[in-house]
């Protein structure tokens, strides 16, 4: 039985196992720097070192297209096209919140209306603050009195710079674009082309789904840590964002209960390299040293080998071998190198690359929410994972494994906001038909139609327009359809082919009507702004706090398209709603729990409407079938749901150029396509920081990428090279290379595999660097202190950086684990 009298001891121990990182790993608890780690101090202003101009990686700033076409035209096309009808002119306009500012702007362009939205906004242009045009100060959220909207437009972004642009054209007597001596802006070497900056180095705590799923690749157990630990906070839709996964006092106590509850649950016998019974400190090495390296996703550096030998040490002479290891598990699942993914990388002569196990790690956690494999984590140590071909087979691998069409499910769930599905309150006089069981079902319907598109590698457009779906006898009887025939799966849905149905495609799904509706009626806001946010990420800006938003109360003499269309007329509701309404009216077929209807009432339904204000989408359309067909063939929407991977795949975007990198992804195809293409993005393997920078932890311990050839470390030679001549006299046993005497010894043995461990003594005068050569039984999978030549056969070891040279007498040890 574990003994709580270790408790106190034992946190302190595994808190020295790594230095307090960028988000404080156990926040409001003592955090200590070892300065063998190789962690850089982090400044706790910002939580991520600054990005250093002199790296070598220029950044690039995004430029909108067409900035010196006629002013008219790049006004309409970037700058109302592109936010300024969204974001804008819902509270600057007549009735509007912003009504008492100075900015008052046409509801559209048409009939003057962009003539007098140019000579209402010149003013603006003109007048100071401080070295900003008033104009880019207000919605940038820079002006020292802030902004009644909030800061709408991120500064160092793709609109701040096209609005920068705009107050110039607006405010200078000479127009910039006539200046031949002016940068265009429409220039394509200002665009979205060359070097993109790579992202600050960052240490990201794990989601509590990516912990759970640490814990079973781990332990083999299962535990249900959503339902355990501290809800994620939800940032942009998603609950992974970087900056939000901090650790609460609340959120430490409840990791180390689950580190304990598990430790003591695993089943030691299969995770151990001996008999229980047998078990000694040789087998505690061994242990620590492989599931150190799974744990830790990098090999150990012998610091941490010790540290957690000590661990081992301090019980075992009282307790025994079994409870010694399960505390050494339970300071594994607290340690900060576990808890959080490391994205610092090891300098170069372009600020720092990731390292092969940092790439691999990013790559499971991208496609898996899982750490490396086995083979990922071989990957990693051949250093293929630094060269195109090998990241790109490892990504392929990966996405065809069933565990990635896991992973779609909960980023669809998250993006369409489909998580609320369960919890989403509902009349439960006028909707009793939607009963537990059903919203169960409609959350299986959904997650088969995008399984079943992911498997086959079909895209937005294909899930938007399919004309089949996945019912239970149950569902179809709820949605008013035949019971389905043919073959069942075990939870008995089937394939039904729906297209003389009103349903069919994601837009007509249960869950997503359901999710996206009203307790007691359905609602064009909720579904028009799901189209809007979701679909084609335009995000507008929140209403003002002193407006009223409850929805139109019901008549009996008005549609719902009737209630809202009155509720839109207020000036302050008109500007935003003239986006989302006529969107929402598509769905006005289908009631407020996803069930086809005639009629609304006694009222016959209107659901045709209109996209305006969008990039390239805009169009009208009658009927949800029609409106799926425009956003099945957008662009837009396709750029949007690569975007929305980047923002999960990096937890958030920040102030990276998104658009520049979804520029970057817009030749991937399907849904399964934009992954493989953000592995290739530079941002995923590069990261920027000062150059008093450290490298990350462990680094030092690996192989350099320079001296990596193509294909791994252990990659045959070139077929054009001639065969290595072969050792005339080979010899069998363990030998020195050097002045040096060499002993080799077995410290550990299991049916499957073995530990050895090396001693090497400089028996000459002087200093040597030593390297030695034995014969390897079966393949190497683990080593520490030593660089190996290859993982089989005649291996040379030779010293790491710290222990490479010798003085006379002295000596190194090094070991390595090798399976049969």
């Amino acid at each position: 039985m574990m003994r709580h009298t270790h408790i106190t001891l034992l946190a302190l121990m595994a808190c020295f196992a790594m230095a307090c990182d960028t988000q404080d790993a156990v926040d409001g608890a003592d955090g200590f720097v070892d300065p063998d780690d190789g962690i850089p101090p982090i400044d706790p202003d910002d939580g991520v070192p600054p990005i250093d101009p002199d790296d070598g990686v220029p950044p690039v700033t995004p430029r909108p297209a067409g900035a010196c076409a006629p002013l008219p035209d790049f006004f309409a096309e970037r700058i109302w096209a592109g936010f300024m009808s969204t974001s804008c002119v819902g509270c600057h306009i007549e009735g509007g919140a912003a009504d008492g500012s100075r900015l008052h702007l046409a509801h559209d362009l048409a009939g003057g209306g962009l003539e007098a939205n140019l000579a209402a906004l010149t003013p603006l242009a003109i007048e100071r603050a401080g070295d900003l045009s008033l104009l880019v100060a207000k919605p940038t959220g820079r002006h020292q009195n802030g902004h009644g909207g909030g800061a709408l437009l991120r500064a160092d972004g793709e609109d701040a710079a096209a609005l920068a642009w705009l107050a110039r054209r607006l405010s200078e007597e000479t127009d910039p674009c006539d200046s031949p001596d002016e940068p265009m802006l429409d220039d394509p070497e200002m665009t979205c082309v060359g070097t993109l900056a790579p992202g600050p180095r960052a240490l990201r705590r794990l989601s509590h789904v990516e912990y759970g799923n640490t814990l079973h690749d781990l332990l083999g157990v299962e535990v249900d840590v959503v339902a355990a630990l501290t809800p994620d906070e939800v940032v942009d839709g998603f609950d992974n964002h970087r900056d939000a996964l901090d650790v609460s006092d609340l959120l430490a106590d409840q990791y180390r209960l689950i580190a304990e509850r598990v430790a003591e649950e695993a089943d030691l016998g299969a995770l151990v390299p001996c008999a229980l019974a047998d078990g000694g400190r040789s087998c505690a090495r061994a242990f620590i040293v492989d599931f150190g390296l799974r744990a830790f996703r990098r090999p150990l550096t012998q610091g941490d080998i010790d540290r957690y030998l000590a661990i081992y040490d301090l019980v075992a002479p009282d307790d025994g071998f079994e409870p010694a290891m399960r505390w050494v598990i339970t300071a594994f699942l607290q340690s900060p190198h576990t808890l959080y993914r490391t994205e610092l990388g090891r300098r170069d002569d372009a600020g720092f690359r990731l390292t092969a196990y940092e790439i691999a790690t990013e790559l499971s956690y991208l496609i898996w929410q899982a750490p490396p494999d086995a083979e990922l984590l071989d990957a990693a140590a051949r250093g293929t994972l630094y060269f195109p071909e090998g990241l790109s087979a490892q990504a392929e691998r990966l996405l065809a494994d069933p565990r990635s069409e896991e992973t779609m499910r909960r980023f669809a769930w998250r993006w369409l906001g489909l998580d609320q599905l369960a919890t989403v309150p509902r009349d439960g006089v006028l909707y009793r038909a939607l009963t537990p069981e059903i919203r169960e079902a409609m959350a299986g319907q959904t997650a088969r139609l995008i399984g079943e598109a992911w498997r086959e590698e079909q895209g937005i457009a294909d899930l938007l327009s399919a004309e089949h779906g996945y019912l239970t006898p149950q569902l179809a009887e709820y949605y008013g359809l035949p019971a389905p025939g043919g073959s069942a799966d075990p939870q008995g849905f089937r394939r039904v082919d729906l297209s003389a149905t009103p349903y069919g495609g994601l837009l007509t799904e249960g869950s997503l009507l359901t999710t996206h509706a009203l307790p007691a009626s359905s609602s064009p806001i909720h579904r028009g702004l799901m189209v809007r946010e979701r679909l084609l990420c335009q995000h507008l800006p929140p209403p003002p706090v002193n407006l009223d938003i409850s929805p139109p109360p019901v008549e009996a003499g008005l549609s719902t398209r009737e209630r809202y269309a009155q509720h839109s007329d207020d000036p302050a509701c008109a500007g935003c709603h003239a986006l989302i309404d006529p969107i929402g009216f598509a769905f006005e077929h289908f009631d407020g729990i996803g069930r086809y209807r005639e009629m609304d009432g006694i009222h016959a339904i209107d659901d045709s409407g209109a996209i305006i204000g969008s990039h390239d989408t805009d169009g009208d359309f009658e009927g949800v079938d029609a409106l799926a067909g425009l956003l099945a063939g957008s662009a837009e929407v396709e750029a949007c749901y690569a975007e929305q991977w980047l923002r999960h795949g990096f937890g958030g975007l920040d102030s990276m150029p998104a658009e520049c990198y979804v520029e970057q992804l817009a030749a991937t195809e399907g849904l399964r396509g934009v992954l493989p293409g953000i592995t290739r993005l530079s941002r995923f393997t590069r990261r920027s920081g000062e150059m008093g920078e450290m490298d990350v932890a462990g680094g030092s311990l690996l192989p350099d990428p320079a001296e990596i050839p193509p294909g791994g470390l252990d990659a045959p030679p070139p077929v054009d090279d001639p065969p290595p001549e072969p050792d005339p006299e080979p010899d069998p046993g363990p030998g020195p290379v050097g002045d040096v005497e060499f002993e080799l010894r077995e410290s550990s043995r299991w049916p499957t595999g073995y530990c050895k461990e090396g001693v090497v003594t400089n028996t000459g005068a002087g200093e040597v660097a030593w390297a030695v050569e034995a014969d390897v039984e079966g393949t190497i999978n683990n080593s520490w202190n030593a660089t190996l030549s290859a993982d089989s056969g005649r291996v040379r070891f030779s010293g790491v950086e710290w222990n490479a040279v010798l003085g006379p007498n002295q000596q190194a040890q090094f070991g390595f684990c090798a399976q049969l």
